[in-house]
């Protein structure tokens, strides 16, 4: 179950809603919660994916 609610997040990292935010929303007791779990899956930390996935769609809107 805890890999849906992995999922799930990281779905919601490409939106603009907080971090603590999203970790309750999708079943964790806070963001340090989620960020443990989520770096032992993914290999980074939630804010560090959100980083990365917004730069890359700022450089794909760059002319």
């Amino acid at each position: 179950m805890q890999y849906c609610q992995l999922r799930q997040a990281k779905q919601s990292l490409r939106t603009a809603t907080p971090l603590c935010e999203i970790a309750t929303d999708h079943g964790f007791y806070d963001q340090s919660h989620l960020n443990r779990h989520f770096k032992r899956v993914f290999g980074v930390t939630p804010g560090q994916y959100r980083e990365s996935v917004l730069s890359k769609t700022v450089r794909l809107h760059e002319p």
